[in-house]
């Protein structure tokens, strides 16, 4: 039996999840905001871009 994910690891499938449902939807706009947002958060924060790792 496998352990459960670790939360940041959680919460890091729920929102490529939400990313990939709002291109599907066509929200194209809102999906490069977010992953713009998210690759500064990376970028800016050592520890938040080893967990997306």
């Amino acid at each position: 039996v496998l352990p459960p994910l670790p939360a940041a690891l959680r919460s890091r499938m729920n929102v490529i999840d939400h990313v990939r449902d709002m291109a599907a939807a066509g929200l194209h706009s809102n999906v490069r905001l977010l992953s713009s947002l998210l690759l500064t958060m990376s970028n800016n924060n050592p520890v938040f871009h080893l967990k997306l790792k």
